[in-house]
């Protein structure tokens, strides 16, 4: 657990506080102590010589003085001669004591003239402060010695109480200054909690809270820098932000499918298309890609741009449910320091591309096949006709052939131009409400002579009340025409065509039931495609050009639109085409 600043401050002030309290104590108890001694020393040094003096004075009659001097003033008083002995106590018989020559204040007075030493004494039982003064003699050598004893007991009384008034001010001091050392210490750290805290909302990503600092000191300027670099922050993040939102709203909205992995092969974005081309769970973010994705190619891929560390297109094929063909481009993520840091894969659907690149190619074949066909038997009869030779019968014959042929030209090339105006929008609608019951009636009556000579017959199964769509009548009547001439040219001998109207939600409904050859199933889808025919051999004998369904389709489209396909081979065809009532495209 981390301490506060505030808390290692207080506890190195405490600390150092109680330090320089206790010294300052010990120092005035010692330096009272001292002094007090001191002071007995001087007191008992002076009362020394007047003792000295007494006794010089009255030789004979020194003891008796002495000893009403020593009890007057409290003090003991002892007279030895230099070789030791003792020659007059106040307090004890002279001659039951020790020789004294060995004691510590008299071995300072033989050494320095005079000695002082705090011991207890051996003879009383008490602490005693012992002073002892030699007295000159011959030769520099001490005449005696003089001893006073004080006892320290009211002294070390005294020393006691002041030693308490000492240290009790030293401990209010003390509390004292650590009251206001912690309360100034508080004001100091208080705006580096501050800022600690704005520091934490900060890396928590809170931008949005100002940074305050009360104080009007180098931390004010710390709390300004912080501000400062809060404001820069927020406004860079914000332009960062708006950036990465515009990058990840154009990665998932554009066509070609986005896939970003880390150093790890964890997928850290992909878009919608992506997930759609991949077949990816909705919570590929954060797995293992090669976990999500079985196409050996695509992984594959990803590592050789890892390896060579460049990027890589390629095309591959997806398989799944629906065979799909991909434009994959893979680049590897790198820092400044050429660090790997994942790739990027894009992938572009490519599978409608492929399949109108072959829907041209097929168009190019079919209508070079369609213009040739008739263009190589026009040339044939003509070269035969202008060679001679021919009998009238046989010209009119060739001539019939040849304008069959011109004619089946004419048609191509009119259904031609027709879808192409159609397909570029440029074949203007003239809208107007129309009665699709009249057009169904009108296409019964058109084919109605066809119908008949192939023993067809065509039912009508009109709806009553049906609203008029808005549509150009020519062009709709050509795509339902298409519809009709279509169910006549592939029906049995025999069979029947019924032509229906209804409706449905809000479209109009035109149906063509025929009792037919039908479709296959795998031709169903392609059927609208243009020059696509079922039985080929079959539809250039009945002069289609191969154009109809999808010319039928377009015009639809162009009003708002479709038509759907039901069949069942050996059993006929519903072909359904529906107008919206209310609407058209433009």
């Amino acid at each position: 657990m981390k301490r506060s600043f505030f808390g290692k401050l207080i506890a190195v002030y405490a600390c150092g506080t109680v330090l320089c309290m206790v010294c300052v104590a010990l120092f005035w108890s010692k330096s009272y102590r001292d002094e007090h001694y001191a002071r007995l020393e001087q007191v008992l040094a002076a009362r020394a010589v007047l003792v000295a003096e007494l006794a010089r004075r009255e030789p004979g009659e020194a003891g008796s003085s002495l000893k009403a001097i020593a009890n007057r003033i409290d003090t003991r008083v002892t007279l030895i001669s230099p070789a030791g002995a003792v020659q007059f106590d106040s307090m004890e018989e002279a001659s039951r004591m020790d020789n004294h020559l060995d004691r510590p204040e008299v071995m300072a007075a033989t050494a320095s003239g005079r000695g002082t030493s705090i011991r207890r004494s051996g003879t009383l039982n008490e602490e005693m402060m012992y002073y002892c003064a030699a007295q000159p003699g011959e030769g520099g050598k001490p005449a005696g010695y003089v001893r006073l004893a004080f006892s320290t007991t009211s002294v070390r009384r005294s020393i006691r109480r002041v030693y308490l008034a000492i240290w009790s001010g030293t401990a209010v001091a003390t509390l004292a200054a650590l009251g206001g050392g912690a309360f100034l210490l508080r004001r100091i750290t208080r705006p580096l909690t501050r800022l600690q805290e704005s520091a934490e909302r900060l890396k928590s990503g809170d931008l949005e809270t100002p940074i305050r600092v009360d104080s009007r000191d180098e931390i004010s300027l710390l709390g300004e820098s912080l501000e400062r670099m809060r404001t820069n922050l927020r406004e860079v993040i914000g332009r960062y932000g708006e950036a990465a939102g515009r990058l990840e709203a154009l990665l998932a909205w554009m066509s070609g499918g986005v896939v970003a992995t880390d150093e790890h092969d964890v997928v850290v974005f992909v878009n919608d298309e992506a997930r759609r081309l991949l077949r990816l769970p909705p919570d590929a973010t954060g797995r293992r890609l090669s976990e999500l994705v079985r196409d050996r190619e695509l992984l594959d891929l990803m590592q050789e741009s890892h390896r060579l560390e460049q990027p890589r297109t390629e095309h591959l094929t997806l398989l799944g449910a629906e065979e799909r063909f991909v434009q994959a481009r893979i680049a590897p993520v790198h820092d400044a320091a050429r660090k790997f840091h994942g790739a990027v894969a894009v992938l572009v659907d490519v599978t409608e591309l492929r399949r109108l690149e072959r829907v041209r190619s097929d168009f190019v074949a079919n209508v070079s096949h369609e213009l040739k066909s008739p263009l190589t038997s026009i040339r044939g009869f003509v070269e035969t006709l202008r060679d001679g030779g021919c009998s009238p019968e046989e010209t009119r014959r060739f001539l019939a052939i040849v304008e069959q042929e011109a004619e089946r030209l004419e048609n191509l090339i009119t259904d031609l131009l027709s879808l192409s105006e159609i397909e570029a929008r440029r074949a203007a609608l003239s809208v107007a409400p129309v009665d699709v019951n009249e057009v169904a009636r009108s296409a019964a009556q058109r084919f109605g002579e066809a119908a008949a000579q192939q023993g067809l017959a065509i039912d009508l199964k009109l709806a009553t009340g049906l609203p008029l769509v808005p549509a150009d009548e020519n062009l709709l009547g050509q795509a339902f025409g298409n519809l009709v001439d279509n169910a006549v040219k592939y029906n049995r001998p025999g069979g029947s065509i019924t032509l229906e109207t209804a409706r449905e939600g809000g479209s109009v409904l035109m149906r063509v039931h025929d009792t037919g050859i039908g479709i296959p199933s795998k031709d169903v889808p392609r059927v609208f495609e243009r020059f696509y025919r079922v039985d080929k051999s079959h539809s250039r004998r009945l002069g289609g050009t191969g154009l109809g369904l999808s010319i039928a389709k377009h015009i639809a489209a162009a009003h708002g639109g479709g038509i759907t396909l039901e069949s069942e081979l050996g059993k006929g065809s519903v072909f359904s085409l529906f107008i919206p009532s209310s609407t058209i495209a433009s």
